[in-house]
């Protein structure tokens, strides 16, 4: 069976840790972090990850903005994406 690879794109490390720690342990998943749009928009077309979990609240640009970039590129264009906003207290 192939590790299933999971790029996180959220830019607070507490709420990022969080998710990497359950996906993996609980999962198994291989977890990628990007912190910002830029970066997460370059890990997926470098990674082909076979999904994305994208905090809406990134911060940079809107989130739904960025999926719509992410949706014009045809290496990312299949990618499924689970839009989340998370706030930490």
């Amino acid at each position: 069976m192939t590790t299933k690879i999971l790029l996180l794109i959220h830019k607070n490390q507490n709420i990022g840790e969080v998710i990497q720690a359950c996906l993996t342990d609980l999962v198994g998943w291989k977890v990628e972090v990007a912190t910002s749009t830029g970066e997460g928009l370059r890990q997926a077309s470098f990674s082909q990850p076979d999904a994305i979990i994208l905090d809406v609240a990134i911060g940079e640009i809107d989130g739904l903005l960025f999926l719509k970039q992410l949706k014009t590129q045809p290496e990312t264009q299949g990618i499924p994406v689970l839009l989340v906003t998370l706030k930490a207290k």
